[in-house]
């Protein structure tokens, strides 16, 4: 199974005590490693912290010599801390950890992802993930909003189009699955990042993002 691993390296100082900031500036770790390392390999870098991405440990280790061997050419050295992407978490998990084995612990991880998404729903007022259904007319739409606003949901419903905010993923995939269990023939639901997500991940929202393809 292909694995996504990272190596998180912050440069501790150069001559001096100085940081990347300092002895380092102008210093551009992606230019100079990327003839060094494998094409399996990506290098990326923060201020003071680099890192590198690749798709198996042992990659990954040796990627983290050579960017060793660079930093120490330029007077610097770097604490490192290697991580693992954790599909069911969907975050980087220290590698020490094992992830989830059996099928129960992968449940509860699962359950522990959904129970964190509600809470930063609800922290932030604004859900993360939203539940998009294209029924077959306007009719079948609107009989679809007033069912789920009787719920104490709070749909939106634009002609034959209806989205209503979830608190996580989960309980998206739970409604989209009875949304297309009851829908009449023709009718599609799914799961996506909601608007207000995408634009605390982009740096320009898109305002038109919420209601995409209505021209059909």
């Amino acid at each position: 199974m292909a694995e996504d691993w990272r190596a998180t390296l912050v440069v501790e100082g150069g001559p001096g005590g100085e940081s990347l900031a300092g002895a380092l500036r102008g210093w551009s770790p992606e230019r100079e490693l990327e003839h060094e390392l494998p094409g399996r390999v990506v290098v990326s870098h923060d201020g003071p912290r680099l890192f590198l991405y690749a798709t198996s440990r042992a990659d990954l280790e040796r990627a983290v010599d050579t960017a060793r061997r660079a930093l120490g050419a330029h007077g610097a050295a770097a604490s490192v801390r290697i991580e693992r992407w954790h599909d069911l978490e969907e975050r980087w998990e220290d590698a020490a950890r094992p992830l989830p084995a059996t099928p129960e612990e992968q449940q509860a991880e699962r359950e522990a992802l959904a129970a964190r998404e509600r809470a930063e729903s609800r922290a932030r007022h604004a859900p993360d993930w939203e539940v998009r259904v294209d029924m077959p007319d306007r009719r079948a739409a609107i009989e679809l909003e007033e069912r789920l606003r009787a719920e104490g949901l709070a749909p939106i419903r634009r002609w034959r189009y209806v989205v209503v905010g979830v608190e996580s993923e989960e309980d998206g995939d739970r409604l989209a699955e009875r949304i297309r269990s009851e829908a009449p023939a023709g009718a599609s639901a799914w799961v996506e990042g909601s608007v207000e997500a995408a634009e605390r991940a982009l740096p320009y929202g898109n305002v038109f993002a919420i209601f995409g393809g209505l021209g059909r």
